[in-house]
């Protein structure tokens, strides 16, 4: 899993959470990997995560949000 593939929901959720518009804000990388780790469970990338699981298991019903953005950003390595 690549950040880019994500990226447009990455930028989307911190502009909607945070008001951060990630094409003129200039922040360390250790800030946006703190802001990225704590975005709220139900934003573009957790939903995007979901949806691809979707096609992968077919019991995404066990698998909740806090779990799927865990994953998530194991798997991105962070």
């Amino acid at each position: 899993m690549d950040i880019v593939e994500y990226w447009d929901a990455i930028e989307a959720d911190f502009q909607s959470v945070y008001n951060i518009d990630l094409l003129t804000t200039n922040m360390s990388w250790r800030r946006f990997i703190t802001l990225l780790k704590n975005l709220p469970p139900n934003t573009a990338v957790i939903r995007r995560l979901k949806q691809e699981r979707e096609g992968r298991q077919t019991n995404i019903d066990e698998i909740d949000e806090k779990k799927a953005s865990e994953n998530f950003f194991r798997e991105l390595g962070v």
